[in-house]
């Protein structure tokens, strides 16, 4: 394998129009848009006679429905963001995780965020505690981090600002949350502490970064000022012959990596941990050993806060990840076999995988809708329906609405 492995998506074939349209049109009872994706060869994603091996295993971190369940056991998350500029961006991350399914959703951001935050949404739990030096609060980390063993995955940066103060106390966090285990996903201004100083995340494994194209550039210049990022030769002689995912059997290639692809395994890499979410045309998810793309179509226009909706779902599946392993840590699982070869990959890259696929197709569905004035509330509206299509349970999927008549009989 050379020292890594690359698994395809193979939500690629839903780019075969009649194949998308019959599936979710079927699923989801309206208009899915469609769109010709030209890629390479090498970019296309293999498609698998039955269901994709990616999303059955996704579907195994999702927590079933049981009469016995209380308050908090489908997750507890934290989003750690929200400043006087930015009210939109923590709204969107928490309320699409708590659409996703997790029970509460709380929020840390500054004093002067709280009352728009809290007026956005009555589902979400808005502490204005995050310290702002501009707002006259400099209260320091100590108010968060009292509250930080209580969440199942945090995710920090959107709408965070970049205050000093308000920096220093999330830098502080995230030292606090892993020593504590937590899963965290960084985004938007988040990344911008972890420029500042990558050694934050080095050899975290337990932690996710979401960067867009021009937020990954910077965080190249980061590491390449600090020597962290070896030269392609140097550091990626052990690429070649990648293995991919068709019919849930690994089989190897001779394709060498593109430029793109490199950069990220290599960033990936000189991190040694973080799981990188190279958000684009096509999503690129590596944590320097094994490859995941994302292709399923989405939208035409890329609208602000749908990079603050894949952080959300992002976190959903990153609860979920942590909640089970809490689980199996009191009760051994028994070994039932399933997975195959995507049991070589780590559950916190499933659940980023999880998260673009959501977003992406979230936005297809938005998009069909709406178009050119598609928004990024429009990708949560559509959360909960698409969720069911792709990830539920069957149980759930079998369930529809009693109808009055019924009701009434029960009586």
């Amino acid at each position: 394998m050379r020292g890594w492995i690359r698994l395809r998506s193979c939500w690629q074939v839903f780019t075969v129009l009649g194949a998308a349209n019959a599936f979710l049109s079927t699923c989801l009872r309206g208009p899915l848009h469609t769109q010709s994706v030209t890629a390479s060869p090498r970019l296309s994603c293999l498609t698998m006679a039955k269901e994709p091996a990616l999303a059955r295993a996704v579907r195994q971190l999702v927590p079933g429905f049981r009469p016995d369940a209380y308050k908090g056991q489908a997750g507890k998350v934290v989003t750690v963001g929200g400043s006087l500029e930015y009210t939109g961006a923590p709204y969107y991350a928490a309320e699409s995780a708590i659409r996703m399914g997790v029970d509460l959703s709380h929020v840390f951001c500054t004093k002067n965020a709280a009352m728009a935050i809290k007026g956005y949404s009555p589902e979400l739990i808005v502490h204005p505690l995050l310290p702002c030096a501009a707002e006259g609060d400099d209260q320091g980390a100590e108010p968060m981090l009292a509250w930080l063993s209580r969440f199942d995955a945090i995710c920090v940066g959107p709408g965070l600002g970049r205050d000093p103060a308000t920096q220093s106390a999330v830098g502080t966090l995230l030292e606090r949350a892993r020593s504590l285990g937590v899963p965290t996903i960084i985004d938007a201004d988040g990344l911008q502490l972890v420029n500042s100083n990558p050694k934050i995340v080095a050899g975290w494994s337990n932690c996710v970064l979401t960067p867009n194209v021009v937020e990954l550039k910077r965080l190249q210049a980061s590491l390449a000022n600090l020597g962290m990022l070896k030269g392609n030769e140097e550091e990626m002689d052990d690429t070649s012959g990648p293995l991919y995912l068709e019919n849930e059997t690994l089989t190897e290639s001779s394709d060498p990596l593109t430029e793109e692809e490199l950069l990220v395994v290599q960033i990936a890499r000189a991190l040694d941990g973080p799981t990188i979410v190279r958000k684009g045309r096509i999503d690129l998810i590596t944590n320097g050993k094994i490859v995941l793309t994302c292709c399923f179509p989405g939208a035409l226009k890329r609208s602000g806060g749908q990079g603050d909706v894949l952080s959300g779902c992002t976190l959903a599946f990153a609860a979920w990840v942590h909640a089970k392993k809490k689980q199996s840590e009191k009760t051994p699982p028994t070994e039932s076999g399933e997975g195959g070869e995507v049991s070589h990959v780590p559950p916190l890259m499933l659940a980023a995988w999880g998260g673009c696929t959501m977003t992406r197709a979230c936005a297809n569905r938005a998009f069909g809708f709406r178009k050119r004035s598609m928004v990024a509330p429009d990708l949560i509206e559509h959360i909960g329906e698409v969720f069911e299509a792709l990830f539920e349970h069957g149980i759930v999927q079998m369930m529809r609405p009693v109808g009055l008549e019924s009701l009434k009989g029960c009586l």
